[in-house]
């Protein structure tokens, strides 16, 4: 048997990975589509490369052979048309565009090679190389959809000062209207790992690229943006609302409205980035999803109202704010005086400036609890919640809903609401004639010890407003999403309408989940005025 040098064999190695990939090239597998990540955490395989690919020489000035996939081919074509139009003079210049894994692979070794002849070591050669060449399946080159643009006023050179140039600042200041984004800068070099590169454009698509404009981030922000909202509502630059999801899976085909574009995540994952115009209906985020009835039976009663942009944002958890509002509307003898009415103040709530007043002692407080207005200091009259949580205060409910915090005298109107929280205030409502507590502890995680809100739980799980996991835990601390409070205002208000309570000593249903591939939401409602 013959002994291969370990340099020999991994020479060999090497060849046999390059001559699978040339095989794979005959039939290219379908690339992910333009949201797709690719840096060194998330890196493609030698054989993946983009199907309908298109020359750039037909309408640029370009090095031999630059091709980009043909969706930004079409993007980069119209670019420079514009820019043409705009009157710039400057001749641009497209230096290079797909490389496949190959080539990629020899621009690095050569990079790491110049660094080693200087004398650094072999580490921190690699290191200092990928700073400007990333290795073989790490680059979006291979993606087909990243092109790297020069002009003569900086000699063709992939250079700093190309930024400078008449080219370079309309490109930078225009390309996300056409789908691209300036992929590394100085400023995100945290994020991305790679050094400032103002020639080199990603095209992710016209509607993602002017959202991360806005917003100011580059693309790994935005994935992990998405993966932490799980759903971006926005409206786009014509005009038009457009919901982003990020899912596990392709959903797409359970989601309400039109899709626009699927994309591949990430390479090595099942995750996907689903582009959708949503439909022309009210709440049309609830379509399909586990609360749908339950939000649709309070619309349809006027209790809630949705978000200027048509969404409910089901899964996002509900803030204090959101929460006194909507339970200020519910038809109940506290609020019979006096209706909050469904169209409420478009601001959101600013946190006040450290210098804003506090109250320091409980008697201040108590002063102005016989105002019967909330004592709150980081309140705001102009706010949308500031009439229903005066009527909650001075219907005692939203006392007890801050026993535990540990600065009492706050409201705190986007903080989440916690589910202990919504227990306390909704117990407030029930009467306890003719209730007889549970001979047994319903749930592992309420202790008898917090007398307040073990009666309170156990007496919202008896008449079946509440309810656990099916396992003996109420998760007090867990937030509450905006489709599981609905849920329990119609349980609430079923509950409300009998004499007498249900004989069921334990929860019987499990703690409202999402289903697996339902809609998605943001919890953040920059967006948009909260109108429920």
């Amino acid at each position: 048997m013959r002994v291969y040098p370990p340099l020999l064999l991994l020479v060999i190695l090497c060849a046999n990975l390059f001559v699978s990939a040339g095989a794979w090239a005959a039939e290219p597998a379908a690339m992910p589509d333009a949201q797709v990540l690719v840096n060194p955490q998330n890196p493609i395989p030698a054989y993946l490369e983009p199907q309908h690919l298109m020359s750039v020489s037909s309408f640029a000035r370009a090095n031999n052979n630059v091709y980009l996939r043909e969706d930004a081919a079409q993007a980069l074509k119209a670019m420079l048309a514009a820019l043409k139009q705009a009157g710039v003079k400057d001749t641009v210049y497209i230096n290079s565009g797909y490389r496949n894994f190959v080539r990629q692979g020899e621009l690095y070794a050569a990079k790491v090679s110049s660094y080693r002849k200087q004398g650094y070591a072999e580490t921190q050669a690699r290191a200092m190389a990928a700073r400007w060449v990333l290795p073989a399946g790490e680059s979006e080159h291979q993606t087909g959809l990243a092109v790297d643009i020069s002009t003569a006023g900086v000699s063709y050179e992939l250079i700093d000062s190309f930024a400078k140039t008449a080219a370079g600042k309309w490109l930078h200041e225009h390309c996300v209207e056409y789908g691209f984004i300036v992929r590394y800068t100085a400023a995100k070099e945290e994020f991305t790992s790679v050094a400032s590169e103002p020639w080199h454009f990603r095209y992710v698509g016209s509607d993602h690229a002017v959202y991360m404009r806005e917003h100011d981030l580059c693309l790994e922000e935005y994935h992990a943006l998405l993966i932490e909202q799980r759903q971006l509502l926005f409206v786009n630059s014509s005009g038009g609302n457009r919901a982003v999801y990020y899912s596990t899976g392709d959903i797409s085909a359970n989601l309400p409205g039109t899709v626009l574009s699927v994309s591949i995540a990430r390479r090595h994952s099942d995750e996907y980035i689903i582009t959708m115009s949503p439909p022309p209906v009210p709440l049309f985020d609830t379509l399909g999803h586990w609360g749908e009835q339950y939000i649709r039976s309070l619309y349809e009663l006027r209790l809630i109202n949705g978000y200027p942009d048509g969404s409910f944002r089901p899964n996002a958890p509900v803030s204090r704010g959101e929460f006194v509002t909507m339970f200020s509307r519910l038809p109940l003898p506290v609020f019979a005086e006096e209706k909050v009415p469904l169209a409420v103040a478009e601001e959101q709530y600013t946190p006040p400036d450290d210098t804003a007043p506090q109250y320091s002692t409980q008697n201040e407080v108590n002063t102005e609890n016989k105002a019967g207005l909330p004592p709150y200091p980081d309140i705001d009259e102009s706010k949308y919640y500031y009439q229903p949580l005066t009527l909650c205060f001075r219907a005692t409910l939203v006392q007890p809903m801050l026993v535990y915090d540990v600065q009492p005298q706050l409201f705190q109107p986007e903080k989440a609401l916690l589910r202990r929280e919504a227990a306390l205030m909704m117990a407030a409502l029930m009467t306890s004639e003719n209730f007889h507590p549970s001979a047994y502890q319903a749930y592992y995680d309420v202790s008898p010890d917090a007398r307040v809100l073990y009666q309170a739980v156990d007496m919202l799980t008896k008449r079946g407003i509440f309810q656990g996991d099916g396992l003996g835990l109420f998760y007090p601390e867990r937030e509450i999403s905006r489709a599981e409070i609905s849920a329990i205002f119609i349980r609430l208000l079923d509950a409300l309408q009998n004499e007498e309570p249900p004989t069921v000593d334990a929860p019987t249903e499990d703690i409202e989940q999402e289903e697996t591939g339902a809609p998605v939401t943001d919890n953040d409602a920059d967006n948009g005025s909260i109108k429920n």
